[in-house]
């Protein structure tokens, strides 16, 4: 048996060993407990990744507090809205979403979607749009203070990109409202609790956790059935492809045509979207935008 097969039996052992004691250690943690997510699922799937890397970046934090990871919020009407992670801290209620996007990334506070722009050599650049992450956030914010009873002055909000990002020209002007890159997080983080005061007790954070944590415990078809729900209420459609399948594109509320219509006041005054046929007696809408 030659030296270098010995020391590749090794370096595989090696590499066996840590893979085996970092996957034990993750099984330790309140992550793990809570979603019941693999170590794998955590290495393959890009949002999960994001989601426990936060964590990770916040469990050392000072302060009492507890965590809970994606936790279907009951909205008035029907369906959820589904928080990646809140922290309950004694200085407030803390929401977090993830973002392990690459590329750079462009976005204000009012603008309902931002840009990602990535290399594609010789090919230029490709843009990709998706729904304003601070406008998610006020979304979860309502939602969960409406479901627990407490006022917006106890939350506060974080958009969290990835370290392999860019954040260019995000103009966010509302303190409550936070995007940083996973790097800065613990830094700002802990910047916000030491000039905030105590204003939950062990005692409410306990009770707010109880109250909570069975939402966190979803079954796959109520996950799906979620996705569904933001996929036809919130995700944003190409106009080709809305005009290519005419037919397929229903209400979700009523069955009738959707049409392409155009806001005539407010902040969107002029811009697309689509509404049911059926209006003034369904009011179903569904972002529309142009294509790249």
């Amino acid at each position: 048996m030659s030296l270098f097969f010995i020391i590749a039996i090794i370096v595989v052992i090696i590499i066996y060993l840590y893979h085996w004691y970092e996957e034990e250690q993750y099984k330790k943690t309140d992550y793990y407990s809570q979603t019941g997510n693999s170590y794998s699922e955590i290495n393959n799937d890009k949002g999960l990744a994001g989601e426990f890397a936060t964590w990770e970046e916040l469990r050392n934090l000072s302060g009492y507090k507890k965590s809970l990871f994606n936790c279907y919020i009951p909205r008035r009407n029907k369906g959820t809205t589904e928080i990646d992670f809140i922290l309950l801290h004694e200085t407030g209620i803390y929401i977090f979403e993830s973002k392990n996007y690459s590329g750079w990334i462009y976005g204000s506070e009012n603008r309902r979607f931002w840009l990602q722009t990535l290399p594609r050599g010789k090919r230029g650049i490709q843009r990709n749009t998706f729904f304003n992450p601070i406008i998610q956030n006020k979304i979860h914010m309502k939602w969960l203070a409406r479901y627990i009873n407490l006022k917006p002055d106890y939350f506060n909000t974080y958009v969290v990109f990835s370290n392999r990002c860019r954040l260019k020209n995000i103009d966010v002007n509302n303190v409550r409202h936070r995007v940083v890159k996973m790097e800065n997080l613990l830094y700002e983080i802990n910047k916000q609790i030491t000039g905030s005061s105590k204003i939950l007790s062990e005692t409410e954070i306990d009770a707010l956790y109880d109250k909570l944590q069975p939402l966190t415990q979803v079954d796959k078809e109520e996950k799906l059935h979620h996705v569904q729900y933001i996929r036809e209420r919130q995700e944003p459609i190409k106009v080709s492809d809305f005009k290519s399948n005419l037919d397929g594109m229903r209400c979700p509320s009523c069955g009738s045509r959707l049409v392409i219509r155009f806001a005539k006041r407010g902040k969107y005054a002029g811009s697309k979207f689509l509404g049911c046929s059926n209006y003034p007696r369904c009011r179903y809408t569904r972002d529309v935008i142009d294509d790249i």
